[in-house]
C-alpha cells in the first residue's frame, strides 16, 4: 500500500501553504497541521535534516515528518521553471529574484504582477513538489541492501568412482559423507567441505576439465545484483529453492573454470 496521487498532490499543496505534514508510513494517512513558527518557505534555518521518519513510542507508528520544502530544492524548483516561460522579460526579473535574499518571497512577488504566470508557476510547482514527496517516500520505505557475506569456499572434485572416492576420503583424509547422491557426494571434515561429482570419462562427459568451485554466501541476492549489474549473469540466473535447498547461480571465468554462487535456505 502507499499514498494515492491525489494524496501525494494534497500534500504538495499543503507544503506549498506553510504547513507540516505527517505521512504515517503503516496506514497510509496523512496529517497536517500549520507550522506556528514559520511562515515563509525561504527560512534560512531550514535544512533536510529537520524532516525524516521517526518512531513514536506511543503507538509504534512510523512518521514521514515533512517541515515544509528544503531551500535547495526549492531554489531548484525555481530554476527550472523560468525557463518555461515565453517572455524574456519576466524570465530576467525572476531570475534576477533568486538571487536576492529571501528568494521566493521575492520570486512570488514578480509573479503577482503577471497572473497568467502565476497560474503556470502554480502547476509547475505543484508538481515537482509531488515529485519531491514521492522521491522522500521512497528513501524511507525502501528495504536496506544487506551485503552478502561470504561464508566459505568449496571444491567440487570430479570422479569416475564415486563409491571408491568416498572410501578413500573416509580412510585416508578422515572426512565423513554429509550427502551422497547418485552422481554427486558431500563431504566434511572439521568445518572443510569437498564436493565428489561423477563424470564417465568420455568426450561428452570429461573426467577432467575446467575446475568447479562453490562459494557458500549469506544474503545472495545482493551480489547476483551485482554481477547482474556488471553484464557478468542475466537477470534469469539465479536458481531459487533448488531440491537441495538452495539459492544458487553460476558463472565461468576466462579460463572456463565453473564458479558457482550457493545460499542454503533456511527454513
Amino acid at each position: 500500500m502507499s499514498l494515492t496521487k491525489i494524496q501525494i498532490t494534497e500534500i504538495a499543496e499543503n507544503l506549498d501553504a506553510g504547513l507540516h505534514c505527517y505521512v504515517d508510513l503503516n496506514e497510509w494517512t496523512v496529517e497536517s497541521i500549520p507550522d506556528p513558527n514559520r511562515h515563509s518557505r525561504d527560512d534560512e534555518r531550514w535544512t533536510a535534516e529537520d524532516e525524516g521518519p521517526i518512531e513514536t513510542p506511543q503507538d509504534n507508528r512510523r512518521l514521514l515528518i515533512l517541515r515544509g520544502v528544503p531551500k535547495m530544492e526549492n531554489q531548484q524548483i525555481m530554476q527550472r521553471f523560468i525557463p518555461t516561460i515565453d517572455s524574456r522579460t519576466v524570465q530576467d526579473q525572476l531570475r534576477a529574484a533568486t538571487k536576492k535574499k529571501r528568494a521566493y518571497k521575492k520570486f512570488k512577488d514578480v509573479l503577482y504582477k503577471f497572473p497568467t504566470v502565476q497560474q503556470d508557476w502554480f502547476d509547475f510547482n505543484i508538481s515537482a513538489l509531488s515529485d519531491y514527496i514521492e522521491r522522500r517516500i521512497q528513501e524511507v520505505t525502501k528495504e536496506p541492501v544487506v551485503p552478502t557475506r561470504f561464508l566459505h569456499v568449496t571444491p567440487v572434485l570430479p570422479t569416475e568412482d564415486l563409491e571408491r572416492d568416498l572410501e578413500w576420503y573416509k580412510n585416508k583424509l578422515g572426512f565423513s559423507a554429509l550427502h551422497i547422491a547418485q552422481d554427486y557426494a558431500v563431504l566434511k571434515r572439521a568445518g572443510i567441505f569437498i564436493h565428489l561429482q561423477w563424470h564417465a570419462n568420455t568426450l561428452d562427459d570429461p573426467l577432467l576439465g575446467g575446475s568447479v568451485v562453490k562459494f557458500f554466501v549469506k544474503n545472495i541476492d545482493t551480489l547476483f545484483q551485482e554481477m547482474v549489474d556488471k553484464g557478468i549473469v542475466p537477470p534469469n540466473k539465479l536458481t531459487r529453492n533448488t531440491p537441495w535447498n538452495t539459492h544458487e547461480f553460476g558463472l565461468y571465468d576466462l579460463n572456463n573454470n565453473a564458479i558457482f554462487f550457493v545460499e542454503d535456505v533456511e527454513f
